[in-house]
């Protein structure tokens, strides 16, 4: 955890940068970075389902080989850009902040969580799951820097929850076990997703200059390996499907395609880190909403989801309440000034004549 002398995150706007960080990127910076991940992050969900659905690729085994791909195409630049090149430090590893172990556990369990939601339940009930991932960052975000906000602002969020219960209640009635299982999984996946991009944003800030953002993505990535292979929820090597896939091996067509979506998802996660470096974590799940409503759109035009009225219903308070946030988010005046400080009337009455 970070100190409590800490400085707190502060921001005017959900994309613009704070005020700790004048000299950091410009705007036009920023609003490219979020466009890449938004790019990136919808067609790699999209491919990584119809992986899942078409090829038959085990979750965990995919979730291993991504680590692989990710750290082999990170060589190179390396070698190319020595400057990129970085070992975290002591400080990172060690306490009282422990962030470096930190961002490495969240990030392996966000990464197999995920993969094992979009094998069992359709992308646009995951993506509802996924949305929440503002109410979470920004509760962690303020037990992190002790300092919270408007309590309307918790009021709007909470509607994102409430809204993804709602879609995905006729979905459970359909498909019972499995879509309970892929629903558990993608609630532990955006708990994990937010509390990652919590801790990567604080390590940016507090250790600055020591990691790059393809430094700390490659070491985040090989220390993930052993993770994956040791914790026996997410292990293809205790299930015994890493066996089996390696007896039974598979074509050229499938590899390929594995090995593309791999290197997608790490361009993915590249994209989150030099985000997470230039706005807080709150701000990089906010920018993540037109991600959430492209997949809900297009994952409905191939995946056999039934567009009942529970399901739409949900939906629109699950994007209804995100707007909201962003609104409030980017204007403080909004609703009303409700969030504006008061300021108690402390003049002195006029003097008598």
């Amino acid at each position: 955890m970070a100190e409590a002398s800490a400085p707190a995150a502060k921001e005017s706007t959900p994309l613009v940068k704070s005020e700790e960080e004048e000299a950091g990127p410009t705007s036009a910076q920023i609003f490219g970075a979020v466009f890449s991940l938004q790019f990136i992050v919808v067609v790699k969900t999209q491919l990584t389902a119809l992986l899942f659905e078409a090829a038959h690729v085990s979750p965990n085994i995919y979730s291993f080989y991504t680590c692989i791909v990710t750290c082999l195409l990170l060589v190179p630049i390396f070698l190319l850009k020595p400057g990129t090149w970085g070992v975290p430090s002591k400080e990172m590893c060690l306490g009282p902040t422990y962030v470096f172990p930190l961002i490495v556990a969240f990030t392996t369990f966000d990464l197999c969580f995920t993969n094992i939601a979009l094998s069992l339940i359709a992308i646009a009930l995951q993506q509802c799951i996924a949305a929440t991932n503002p109410f979470w960052t920004g509760v962690f975000e303020a037990l992190l820097n002790n300092k919270w906000q408007h309590w309307v602002i918790y009021l709007a969020v909470t509607g994102v929850v409430i809204g993804a219960i709602v879609a995905g209640i006729d979905q459970m009635k359909v498909g019972g076990e499995n879509v309970s299982g892929g629903l558990l999984f993608a609630l532990l996946a955006v708990l994990c997703s937010s509390s990652k991009g919590v801790f990567t944003h604080a390590s940016f800030k507090k250790f600055k200059g020591t990691l790059s953002p393809l430094a700390l993505l490659f070491w985040i990535d090989l220390l993930m390996m052993p993770i994956i292979l040791a914790v026996p929820a997410i292990s293809p090597l205790w299930s015994g499907e890493l066996a089996e896939f390696l007896s039974q091996g598979m074509d050229a067509v499938t590899f390929w395609q594995m090995t593309g979506i791999a290197a997608i998802g790490g361009a993915r996660a590249l994209a989150q880190m030099v985000l997470f470096s230039m706005v807080t974590a709150t701000s990089t799940s906010i920018a993540n909403i037109g991600t959430q409503m492209s997949n809900v759109i297009i994952s409905m035009m191939w995946q056999h989801v039934a567009p009942t009225p529970t399901f739409i219903t949900g939906l629109m308070i699950v994007f209804t309440s995100i707007i909201t946030y962003t609104n409030l988010k980017m204007n403080t005046a909004a609703c009303g000034g409700i969030m504006l400080e008061k300021k108690d009337d402390k003049s002195e009455p006029l003097a008598q004549p």
